[in-house]
């Protein structure tokens, strides 16, 4: 295995007379003897240029793999300088993009009343090829999302309109340009007919106009044939631009560390997800108090609740964000361990109770362990302690899908519950 390979060069950086780190850089005289060994028995013999010679041998002293001189070179910083460069070209945002003018072509369409009702239009015999149904801005937002619900499902399940497209209008529901505020009533429609395009791929097409534009007939007429002509399911007109959603590679810097001091994830002003900044931890350094750790951080979790405390949705202090993860006990000579992390873990070190932290399961990576806490104490914590779930006994899990819906499938299921 790989890692395994790797670790049996470990031992050179026992010996290098030097604080720099060697790599392994070339091999030469390479030999596979066998196959499936879990552990290794290894000699490492200096050589010339310190080059070091390998023989690699199972439990049982039976070779495994040889090599004849591993090339070892130092890490220089300078040599990963474009890693940083690769991440950041490895994410993606949305950005809406300005679309050249598109051809205008004669659409037949109708419009229909704040009722939605589709079965007047079916029963007055001829479908036109649109359906325009237009999505005022504010009111309540589950009557709204309700409404639209309804409106769409009934559309695609009729057959006399599998011919027709819904063209939904709305009002500012999307910010396009810097400074507009959308309104979170039509952003939510948005949000609910971009899920049904990906079920119905060409029936709908949602367009958003202008803040001082109608959505009614008289408003959208004079876009939606070009809107239908450019081609595009999601569409923004502003002024006489056309815009549409792309994903482009991200252009931000990213959050940037305190130089010199510890630091972990904190949120500035809660209500945004934008305030989040990387702050100084001196408590991190500070002598530790009787019955603390301090622990040299690999992974951190982030689970809803992080979500809803950045954006101040809680009523009360709800401390750090993050407050899970899994790294190494000391400075990176310890055990392997995961847990909880109550003045936040997501930073590259953190200190905790030595009480809320277990070792990491053999085999696990740091990011899996991270992963695990909170949901699993979750579950647990709702099953076991406060239900008593037992063997044979039925559960029904709510949104199984998220973080601590998985975990109680699987602890439920672990218990011999049915659900």
């Amino acid at each position: 295995h790989p890692a395994l390979l790797d670790a049996a060069l470990h031992a050179v950086l026992l010996d290098t007379g030097s604080d720099e780190l060697r790599v392994p850089f070339a091999w030469t005289g390479v030999r596979l003897h066998a196959v499936g060994a879990s552990a290794l028995r290894v000699r490492l013999t200096p050589g010339a240029a310190g080059n070091v010679a390998m023989a690699a041998f199972d439990e049982d002293g039976a070779p495994v793999f040889s090599a004849e001189a591993v090339t070892m070179r130092a890490a220089v910083a300078e040599r990963f300088s474009g890693a940083a460069t690769a991440v950041r070209q490895s994410l993606f945002d949305v950005q809406w993009i300005s679309l050249p003018p598109s051809e205008r072509r004669p659409v037949e369409w109708a419009e229909l009343g704040p009722d939605y009702d589709l079965d007047a239009l079916v029963a007055a015999g001829t479908v036109p090829e649109l359906v325009v149904a237009p999505v005022e801005s504010g009111g309540e937002v589950h009557a709204r999302l309700g409404a639209v619900l309804r409106l769409v499902q009934r559309f695609v399940e009729a057959p006399e309109l599998v011919d027709a497209r819904l063209v939904l209008a709305t009002r500012h529901a999307v910010p396009v340009v810097a400074g507009e505020e959308p309104d979170p009533v039509t952003a939510a429609v948005w949000g609910l007919v971009r899920s049904a395009q990906a079920e119905h791929p060409g029936r709908l097409l949602i367009v958003d106009v202008d803040v001082d534009v109608d959505v009614d007939a008289g408003g959208v007429a004079g876009v939606v044939p070009a809107v239908v002509g450019c081609g595009e399911s999601q569409v923004a007109v502003r002024g006489d631009r056309f815009f549409v959603p792309r994903l482009v590679r991200f252009a931000g810097s990213g959050l940037v560390p305190p130089v010199g001091v510890p630091w972990r994830l904190e949120v500035g002003a809660r209500g945004t997800l934008e305030s989040l900044a990387l702050v100084p931890a001196p408590y991190v350094v500070e002598e530790l108090a009787p019955g603390d750790v301090r622990v040299a951080m690999r992974a951190g979790g982030v689970n809803f609740r992080d979500v809803l405390n950045a954006l101040g949705m809680y009523q009360w202090d709800a401390g750090a964000l993050c407050n899970e993860g899994a790294g190494v006990v000391g400075v990176g000579v310890g055990d392997r361990v995961m847990g909880l992390f109550p003045r936040g873990g997501l930073g590259p070190v953190a200190v905790t109770d030595h009480r809320l932290v277990v070792r990491v399961p053999r085999g696990w990576s740091f990011a899996e362990a991270a992963a695990v806490p909170t949901v699993f104490l979750t579950a647990v914590y709702g099953l076991v302690d406060l239900a008593g779930l037992r063997a044979g006994e039925s559960v029904l899990v709510h949104t199984g899908a998220g973080g601590v819906g998985m975990a109680a499938v699987q602890l439920a299921r672990y218990l011999g519950a049915e659900v």
